[in-house]
């Protein structure tokens, strides 16, 4: 039996603070975890190293928003429309958040 592609997609975003929204995704079957940490890439991925998330991780993709070139991995083309969409609509939270506190 073929072992399965987890992908991990990081995506910075920048509303006064810097935040990391990250996706999991277990090949085509879907998304398996979805979070935001407050921080750098570096932040999210010690914070998920505390956890269970990152021991299959094959593949890790950074700044997945403005992929040029298609990427060969299970899931990412046919998710990755829903998930530009997921950070939007938490950005535009986060950012909501920031200019009324």
């Amino acid at each position: 039996m073929k072992k399965e592609v987890r992908t991990l997609l990081m995506q910075t975003l920048d509303c006064g603070d810097t935040y990391v929204m990250y996706a999991l995704l277990r090949g085509l079957k879907g998304l398996e975890h979805v979070g935001l940490v407050k921080g750098t890439y570096v932040d999210a991925l010690n914070r998920l190293k505390e956890t269970s998330i990152l021991d299959e991780v094959n593949i890790v993709i950074t700044d997945f928003y403005d992929l040029k070139e298609p990427v060969d991995a299970p899931g990412v083309k046919e998710y990755l429309p829903f998930l530009k969409k997921l950070i939007d609509e938490t950005s535009s939270l986060i950012c909501l958040k920031h200019v009324t506190s």
